[in-house]
């Protein structure tokens, strides 16, 4: 199942890569943030439950702002802006943390 979730996850990484790199229009530099500031998505493994999730936010003064998905366990967190490289380091080290990335522009789960 972590393969699977794995692939999953790695998938709307590539599915990132291949939006931000295609354009009608010339390649202009960027000034804003490619990602929404103060979200991370969270897949956390299939055996944590909410209550456990809410325990962890709750610790950490995190924010729940939705589930993106059931079936795989991924939550959209809020963190404070500016911070969210930090939140990823620290989170990724939770046993029950499986993937984490920050929340990319233009990227849409399917329900």
């Amino acid at each position: 199942m972590k393969n699977f979730s794995y692939s999953i996850f790695s998938l709307v990484i590539l599915i990132t890569v291949i939006l931000s790199c295609s354009s009608d229009s010339p390649q202009t530099p960027k000034n804003d943030q490619d990602y929404v500031p103060g979200q991370l998505m969270v897949q956390f493994t299939t055996d944590t439950n909410k209550e456990q999730i809410d325990s962890l936010l709750t610790h950490y003064n995190l924010t729940h702002i939705r589930i993106l998905s059931n079936i795989l366990n991924i939550h959209l967190i809020g963190v404070s802006e500016g911070e969210e490289q930090a939140w990823i380091k620290k989170l990724e080290k939770n046993p029950m943390v499986e993937l984490i990335q920050l929340n990319h522009k233009g990227i849409e789960l399917r329900r």
